[in-house]
């Protein structure tokens, strides 16, 4: 798997680092690449210097080749650019926490997500991590049709880390979207009985809160990744609470998330429509 690590040289992109080194590196993979992004040329020097202290110190246990590049140009959209132009199958990197008018407008770290388009792991200054590896995955299940990139993109990674997958869903009162959730899960079963990978199914109550019951079930299953699509929930939707993806992104239970921007889906069909 093709890995980009980016780092801002704070201890939080030190954890990231440290994390893709210890946990995401696969037989077989024999290097990373780590970049920085400046937005004026002249920091290029400087910024290439930063690396030798920021790696020091850095637990490389399967000694993997580490790549060190300086990206130029605004942070979100050239670190789009470079990474569709290097076909890079992974992003991971650390976010800081949304603060003040971020909560509204969106954090960096979901600004980043939405100009990339290949999937990301984002990780907290701390990590709750499994010393065995990443094992159990938790996979919220919507009633998006984004979320068929999703479990193609999750299976992928269980099947890489051998890892079986927790799906999380939301009942509802209304029989229309009871109706399609149940069709979402039937799919949802199907595809992971047929890819081979191991999973267990868990429900939330209709009155309860999904985000906060999506990681409780997390922290409670131990699992190492949460799953799920960005859904562009920022801007004015923020003021009216609803933020599941920048709510995933800073779980309280520190889970790192897998995540992935539902924009480039284009004219996706639905997955979910054939009844299994």
């Amino acid at each position: 798997m093709k890995t980009l690590v980016l780092t801002d040289f704070s201890h939080t992109s030190k954890r990231a680092l440290e994390y893709t080194l210890d946990l995401l590196v696969t037989e077989g993979e024999q290097t990373i690449t780590l970049a920085h992004v400046v937005s004026k040329p002249a920091d290029a020097a400087k910024a290439m210097e930063n690396f030798t202290p920021f790696l020091d110190g850095i637990a490389n246990p399967s000694n993997v080749s580490i790549n060190k590049e300086i990206i130029h140009g605004d942070l979100y959209d050239a670190t789009g650019a470079y990474s569709k132009k290097e076909g890079f199958e992974l992003i991971v990197f650390g976010t800081h926490g949304a603060r003040g008018l971020q909560k509204v407008v969106g954090s960096h770290a979901v600004k980043l997500i939405q100009h990339t388009n290949c999937p990301v792991i984002v990780v907290q200054d701390e990590i709750r991590r499994d010393p065995d590896g990443i094992k159990q995955i938790a996979l919220p299940l919507t009633l998006a049709v984004e979320d068929k990139k999703m479990l193609n993109y999750v299976s992928r990674i269980a099947k890489l880390m051998g890892a079986m997958i927790e799906v999380i869903y939301h009942e509802k009162t209304d029989e229309f979207l009871a109706a399609t959730m149940k069709r979402n899960l039937s799919f949802t079963k199907s595809f992971l009985d047929k890819a081979g990978i191991d999973h267990a199914l868990n429900a939330v109550a209709a009155k309860s809160n999904f985000d906060e019951e999506v990681v409780a079930i997390a922290a409670e299953k131990s699992c190492d990744l949460i799953a799920t699509i960005n859904h562009h929930e920022d801007g004015i939707k923020n003021l009216f609470g609803w933020s599941f993806d920048q709510n995933m992104i800073e779980n309280n239970a520190h889970i790192p998330v897998l995540t992935i921007d539902a924009q480039p889906a284009g004219d996706v069909k639905d997955i979910f429509s054939t009844t299994m």
